[in-house]
């Protein structure tokens, strides 16, 4: 299985969705942050996009940069992962 050729950067998945195309039940445990692909060397990076609702600690200011996922978040870090 190569995530690369099932999943597109930037598309919305449900961890159902995810958990099917990958074969990877264990999705569905994972809430936020990185999950490790078991059969592939590649990983997952979760974020919430959606704001509305939410506290304003959560509101960050995410988008893409050419190949990378840029988080903003209140506090001064910045966040930055390749695609």
């Amino acid at each position: 299985m190569d995530p690369y050729q099932e999943l597109k950067v930037g598309d919305k998945y449900s961890k159902k969705d995810l958990s099917t195309l990958l074969d990877q039940p264990n999705i569905s445990l994972v809430r936020e942050g990185i999950y490790n692909l078991k059969n592939s060397n590649s990983s997952l990076f979760f974020v919430d996009l959606e704001k509305k609702g939410k506290e304003s600690r959560f509101h960050f200011d995410d988008f893409f940069e050419g190949d990378f996922f840029i988080g903003i978040p209140k506090q001064p870090n910045i966040l930055k992962v390749q695609k």
